[in-house]
């Protein structure tokens, strides 16, 4: 009969666990969407900035195939 008892709290205890597991999950779930949509900004500030570097690398590399070596103009 201990044993019965011993079964019984463990199962209480691992149906509080999932619960708790599962109630967590359902609410990430729900605050998923706002997450994504929060840095969808700024995401696109980051692509935005990356094109204007890619333009200033792409003119400090024909500034450089522009000039030789030793530094004259061709």
């Amino acid at each position: 009969m201990a044993f019965d008892g011993l079964s019984m709290t463990f199962m209480e205890t691992a149906g509080l666990f999932l619960l708790f597991l599962l109630s967590l999950l359902i609410v990430l779930w729900l605050l998923l969407p706002f997450s994504v949509f929060g840095i969808k900004g700024l995401i696109r500030e980051a692509i935005e900035e990356q094109k204007r570097t890619n333009e200033l690398l792409t003119k400090i590399l024909d500034s450089l195939k522009s000039t030789d070596v030793h530094g004259d103009e061709k």
